[in-house]
């Protein structure tokens, strides 16, 4: 799992969180801890160790330590890191990125399949929901055609996959006492 450049002096290390992972002695200037919130499920307290130990190694000024991961669980560390950047109570910087960044993740009109045929353009029913979100984000047909799919495939497990905000991407629909849908559209109205 180490990639060794001779000429750079330099090496690329990959592990995963099961792995034995030894920061500590070394300098890392570009460490990127990805799906952090699940760094757990593999030991208990795993994610912790390895981020106390990647904050001891990376520079402060030269290095670049890049968190990011699927949200998991509210109050486990990748949510606690995150919201602390987003209130400025960290050294890291809070970025969200929602599914429609993606370029590819849209279907087009003509690659609708039959079993579907009321997401075509021609018979598509907008929702309001959808409205809201095509006017604030500027999505298009093929984008809410998508996430239709996408809905249909993963039921509840869409919002956490494909989080839509930083908010409900958190929340697990099952534990939800109020409609997810009805608390969004209350959400959208307050923007």
């Amino acid at each position: 799992n180490l990639l060794y450049f001779n000429k750079l002096s330099s090496s690329y290390y990959v592990a995963t969180a099961r792995a034995k992972i030894i920061l500590k002695g070394d300098t890392v200037h570009r460490c990127h801890l990805s799906e952090l919130g699940f760094y757990n499920e593999a030991v208990e307290g795993r994610a912790e160790s390895i981020l106390e130990e990647a904050n001891e190694v990376v520079p402060i000024k030269t290095g670049i330590l890049t968190i990011e991961s699927t949200p998991n669980v509210r109050n486990d560390l990748f949510y606690n890191t995150y919201f602390g950047a987003k209130a400025g109570e960290n050294n890291f910087k809070a970025f969200f990125f929602p599914w429609w960044y993606a370029l590819d993740y849209r279907i087009k009109n003509a690659d609708v399949p039959d079993k579907f045929a009321g997401d075509r353009d021609e018979n598509i029913d907008i929702t309001n929901e959808e409205q809201a979100l095509m006017a604030i984000h500027q999505l298009d047909n093929d984008q809410i055609r998508w996430r239709r799919y996408k809905i249909r495939e993963q039921g509840k497990k869409f919002w956490r996959q494909h989080p839509e905000d930083d908010t409900f991407c958190w929340m697990n629909p099952e534990e939800m006492v109020f409609d997810k849908e009805a608390i969004d559209r209350l959400m959208r109205l307050r923007l």
